[in-house]
C-alpha cells in the first residue's frame, strides 16, 4: 500500500478551524493531520491589551509622533460635518432638479 503524503498551509482561524490555502492533492478519505506554527508566524506575547497600547505609545514617543490636540480635532470634525452638511444640500437640489425634469418630460408626454 503506498503511502501519499503532503505539506500545505494554512491559517487556523479565531474559532479553532483550519482553512488550507489550497487542495491537497490527495484522494478522497480519511486524514491525520499534524499542525505547526509555520516558521514565520508571531509567536503570542502574552502581553495585556494595555500592555500592547504603552508598547506602541512608547513607539510613537520615540519617533517623536505628537498627537493631535483637542482643538485640531474639533476643527477637523467640523469641516467634516461641514463638508457632508454641503454634500447633503448638494444631493437635495440633485433630487428636485431630477424631480422637476421628470415631471416635466411627463407632462410633454402626456400632452
Amino acid at each position: 500500500m503506498d503511502v501519499t503524503e503532503t505539506t500545505l498551509e494554512g491559517t487556523i482561524q479565531p474559532d479553532g478551524s483550519l482553512i488550507l490555502d489550497g487542495p491537497t492533492g490527495l484522494p478522497a478519505g480519511r486524514v491525520q493531520v499534524v499542525v505547526r506554527p509555520a516558521a514565520d508566524s508571531p509567536k503570542p506575547s502574552g502581553e495585556s491589551v494595555l500592555d500592547t497600547l504603552r508598547a506602541i505609545w512608547a513607539d510613537q514617543d520615540a519617533r517623536g509622533h505628537v498627537p493631535r490636540t483637542v482643538e485640531e480635532i474639533d476643527a477637523g470634525l467640523k469641516a467634516l460635518d461641514e463638508d457632508m452638511d454641503r454634500e447633503l444640500e448638494e444631493t437635495a437640489q440633485l433630487q428636485k432638479e431630477c424631480r422637476r425634469r421628470r415631471n416635466e418630460a411627463e407632462g410633454n408626454a402626456s400632452g
